[in-house]
C-alpha cells in the first residue's frame, strides 16, 4: 500500500482512508451540532434574561417612589448573588469552563431558597404593615424576577456543561457536584 496521496494506493487503502475520513466528519458534524442548539437555546435564555433586567428595572422605578424601608435580608442576599451567577454563567461559556458552570448550578439552590424565605416573610411583614402592601408586592416580584434571572443563568450554565462534557445536568442536584448518577440504581 502507497503512501497517502500516492497514485498506488490500492483499493483497499483507499476506503479505509475514505472510512477514517468519514468517520472525523461525522464527529465534526455532531459536535457543531451540539454547539449550534446549545447556542440557540442560550440565545434565547440570554433574551429572557435581558427581559428579567427590564422587569426588575421597573420595579425598581415603582419602589424609588416609594418612602425607603430597609430590604429584607433574603432579597439583598439575592440581589448579590445573582449576577454573580450571570457573570459565571457568561465566563463558563466563554471559556468552556464545567466547575464554574456547576457552581452556578450550587447558587441557584440558595437562590431559590432565599426566594422561598420571602415568600414567607413578605406575607407576614403585609398583615403588619398593611399600608406598605404595594411596595411589599413591588419588593415581592422583584424577588420573583431575580430568581428566575437565576433560573435562566444555571440554564445556560447546564448547557456550557452539555456542550463540554456532554453530561446532561438538569434537575439533578449531585450532578451539580461532578457526582455520577444512574437513573436506576439498583438495577445495576
Amino acid at each position: 500500500m502507497g503512501a497517502l496521496g500516492s497514485r498506488t494506493i490500492d483499493a483497499r487503502g483507499s476506503i479505509t482512508w475514505q472510512c477514517d475520513m468519514g468517520s472525523i466528519t461525522w464527529q465534526s458534524c455532531q459536535i457543531m451540532g451540539k454547539w449550534t442548539v446549545a447556542v440557540l437555546k442560550m440565545n434565547h435564555d440570554l433574551e429572557r434574561m435581558a427581559d428579567m433586567a427590564v422587569n426588575i428595572a421597573g420595579r425598581a422605578v415603582s419602589l424609588a417612589h416609594s418612602p425607603p424601608v430597609a430590604l429584607p435580608p433574603s432579597l439583598a442576599a439575592m440581589m448579590h448573588k445573582v449576577p454573580t451567577m450571570v457573570k459565571q454563567s457568561l465566563e463558563a461559556l466563554v471559556h468552556g469552563d464545567t466547575a464554574l458552570a456547576r457552581q452556578v448550578c450550587v447558587a441557584d439552590r440558595e437562590v431559590d431558597a432565599l426566594n422561598r424565605d420571602m415568600h414567607v416573610r413578605v406575607p407576614q411583614a403585609m398583615r403588619q404593615q398593611p399600608d406598605q402592601v404595594a411596595r411589599l408586592l413591588h419588593t415581592l416580584s422583584v424577588s420573583r424576577h431575580l430568581e428566575r434571572l437565576g433560573d435562566l443563568a444555571t440554564n445556560v450554565a447546564e448547557d456550557v456543561i452539555y456542550t463540554v462534557e456532554g453530561a446532561i445536568v438538569r434537575h439533578r442536584t449531585a450532578a451539580y457536584e461532578g457526582e455520577r448518577q444512574y437513573p436506576y440504581q439498583n438495577l445495576r
